[in-house]
């Protein structure tokens, strides 16, 4: 939850919070599966990012989800919202 990083960098200061940060998007940005460059739900990171297997390669929940927490987080990457829309 990208809103919750820095607050918890301000109860356990550290360098790392802003790296969990910046490494949680990268991940995110990699997740783009099906015709829509889409996150699934539930994603293997076995080797690369992958839908996992045995779950719907869906965007479900997500779809309302990873928007509003990059928002209240005030995060604004444009490209990664609109192809998230």
């Amino acid at each position: 939850i990208y809103e919750a990083l820095p607050v918890m960098a301000l109860l356990a200061p550290s360098d790392q919070w802003q790296k969990l940060t910046d490494d949680g998007l990268a991940l995110l940005r990699s997740m783009q599966f099906g015709p829509r460059k889409l996150p699934a739900e539930w994603v293997s990171l076995a080797r690369m990012p992958a839908p996992a297997e045995g779950f719907d390669a869906e965007f479900a929940y997500n779809s309302v989800r990873i928007p509003l927490y990059l928002a209240r987080a005030g995060i604004a990457d444009k490209a990664l919202l609109s192809r998230l829309q």
